[in-house]
């Protein structure tokens, strides 16, 4: 923070009127945007996750990335999961220079999958998850055997 917004910081939090009011709208945002605090939170955490194991060199995926694009998907939208997916899967493998063949086959079939949930929101995501699941991570198999990794 440079001094002058120090300066106007001070100035705020000394008129008790603004203050208050500052915390009012503080409060609201928090009460009526939760959800997207709560999102960023789950893309941060899935981004430093990610991050974490790729600089660790861990030779298989967590997939925690691909189940909360599908959760994200089916409660928010098909946007926030892209999103997530970016975020959470692509930067953090640009960041440590992990970027192969298989993630860029990987990642467009994981942002189709958080589109199929999106747009059959009333599908059982248990049911459909369990499936697709083991149909993505079997396509990343034959994609990681024949790359040998």
């Amino acid at each position: 923070m440079n001094k002058k917004h120090k300066k106007l910081f001070l100035k705020l939090i000394k008129d008790p009127f603004t203050f208050i009011l500052l915390l009012l709208t503080l409060s609201l945002v928090l009460f009526f945007y939760k959800h997207l605090i709560v999102y960023a939170l789950i893309v941060f955490f899935a981004g430093s996750l990610s991050l974490m194991t790729l600089k660790m060199k861990v030779k298989f995926s967590l997939g925690h990335v691909f189940f909360l694009s599908m959760v994200i998907a089916k409660e928010m939208g098909f946007i926030w999961a892209v999103i997530l997916v970016i975020a959470g899967e692509f930067v953090p493998k640009v960041i440590v220079a992990d970027l192969d063949l298989k993630t860029f086959i990987l990642i467009p079939i994981e942002i189709g999958i958080a589109f199929i949930f999106a747009t059959f929101n009333s599908v059982s995501i248990l049911a459909l998850g369990f499936i697709i699941g083991l149909i993505y991570h079997f396509i990343g198999l034959v994609l990681a055997k024949s790359m040998g990794d």
